[in-house]
């Protein structure tokens, strides 16, 4: 993700990488309260999954995220952001799809931004 200034649309742009976290809402015009909309694809198709999000500092456990929520059916899902700081915004979608040295495809998508 490419967002030079807040004004800059570079945030929403389509990389078309097999599993892929979009920002509907501009992550540099993100504070404290607000709501972040992301799009969530796999292999350019929306994806109905969990989002998992957590900002720096939040713990040091191990897979423990600060807010968790299910996307919709096109793919969107809403992260409630409390705390300025170093956020990331991660999915994760398995499919059972073969090769010849595995049994399904498990794929992860990280997000990183800061609020302030």
């Amino acid at each position: 993700m490419v967002n030079v200034t807040p004004a800059d649309n570079g945030f929403s742009a389509v990389i078309g990488d097999a599993l892929e976290i979009v920002p509907v809402t501009n992550p540099a015009t993100v504070r404290p309260g607000d709501e972040l909309t992301v799009r969530v694809l796999f292999k350019g198709q929306p994806l109905t999954t969990n989002v998992y999000a957590t900002y720096d500092g939040f713990s040091k456990e191990e897979n423990t995220y600060a807010y968790y929520t299910e996307g919709h059916k096109d793919g969107t899902a809403k992260v409630k952001i409390t705390q300025p700081g170093i956020w990331m915004v991660r999915v994760q979608h398995t499919a059972p799809e073969r090769g010849e040295d595995y049994d399904r495809y498990v794929a992860r998508a990280v997000l990183l931004f800061e609020v302030k």
